[in-house]
Order: structure tokens, then sequence, then C-alpha cells
């Protein structure tokens, strides 16, 4: 059964300070496992050279909880 994740990434940015990051919703993920993956790919893309340094040299925290969402039906159901 596929769930949503909302998986947070924390770092220290050089301008910023700590506690730089961003959130990110996987939707139709299997496990924990694969929704940090499919976010960390998605986040790591769309950070700058200097960016992924400060996040190499201060560390990245990742969270990660499951999203309640409703049941979808299914195409049988009327």
């Amino acid at each position: 059964m596929k769930s949503d994740f909302d998986v947070q990434f924390e770092y220290v940015d050089r301008e910023k300070g700590p506690g730089a990051g961003t959130s990110i919703k996987v939707e139709a993920a299997s496990s924990f496992p694969v929704a940090i993956a499919k976010a960390t790919r998605e986040f790591w893309k769309g950070r700058s050279r200097k960016e992924r340094f400060d996040i190499g040299t201060g560390g990245l925290k990742i969270s990660a909880t499951r999203s309640e969402s409703a049941p979808e039906k299914s195409k049988n159901e009327s």
C-alpha cells in the first residue's frame, strides 16, 4: 500500500545560519526509506554548489513523517 510522507531537511547555511532547510511532500511511496530517497534526490538537485558544500561540512538532518490522507476510491467504485 502506498502512502504519503512529509520529509523535512535542515542544515547550517553560511548566510541564514542554523535551521535553514525545506520540506518536501512525497506521494505514493511504499516505505520510509523510499520516501526519504525520493525526497533527497529532489532536495539535492535544487541546491547550489555553495549550499552543497555547507551541507557537506555542517551535516544534514532529515526527518520524515507519514501524512494523513483520505483513502482514494478505486476505479470500479461509483
